[in-house]
């Protein structure tokens, strides 16, 4: 498994619990897509303007890997996210599986898609 690609993921799950979107914003690619587990989906702006807003307030957030596939500057990266975050002023619990798509941009990572969904199992 790439330590670079686990490396990434950490720092924008790290941004993404203390509620950092300049951090975010430099990790996603401009025409980023951003899928919810409850299935809406937001482009950057819309994603990063919400996270600003405190419409989505993540309480805890822990990603983890399972697998990493890349593809010269491409890398799909499938997982878990579990957690918690306030949207619309609900709780909400995350317990979902993952894939994220990474592309390599001027040298530096960028988040292309992120989609959850939630999990069948406990």
């Amino acid at each position: 498994m790439s330590d670079e690609l686990k490396q990434v993921e950490d720092a924008f799950f790290g941004a993404m619990q203390r509620n950092d979107p300049d951090t975010m914003e430099t990790m996603m690619a401009e025409d980023c897509v951003y899928f919810h587990s409850f299935g809406s989906r937001d482009t950057k702006e819309s994603y990063l303007q919400a996270v600003r807003d405190r419409k989505f307030d993540y309480q805890t957030v822990k990603a983890e890997q399972h697998s990493i596939a890349r593809r010269g500057d491409v890398a799909v990266v499938t997982g878990t996210m579990v957690g918690e975050v306030i949207a619309g002023g609900e709780t909400r619990r995350l317990n979902n599986v993952r894939s994220s798509v990474w592309a390599k941009e001027n040298g530096n990572w960028k988040l292309v898609l992120f989609h959850p969904t939630p999990r069948l199992d406990p």
